[in-house]
């Protein structure tokens, strides 16, 4: 048996360090192609490498393509 645990983290931590960004862009965000969270009943949560890794990743990506 697999007893692996994963820390996750509420959509409203992860929302506060992607710079306080609204539901709504996070909304967006899923929609442009962000990964999708954990539904936990009817609210988001995010695994770590999500949070810290791909989120700041993904920030870097848009912060990019405004500068253009």
């Amino acid at each position: 048996m697999n007893n692996i645990v994963k820390k996750i983290y509420k959509a409203k931590d992860c929302r506060a360090d992607w710079g306080d960004i609204s539901p709504m862009t996070e909304w967006r965000w899923q929609q442009q192609g962000f990964p999708k969270p954990i539904k936990i009943n009817g609210k988001n949560y995010y695994t770590h490498t999500q949070r810290f890794e791909e989120g700041n990743g993904y920030i870097s990506t848009i912060s990019r393509g405004k500068n253009k």
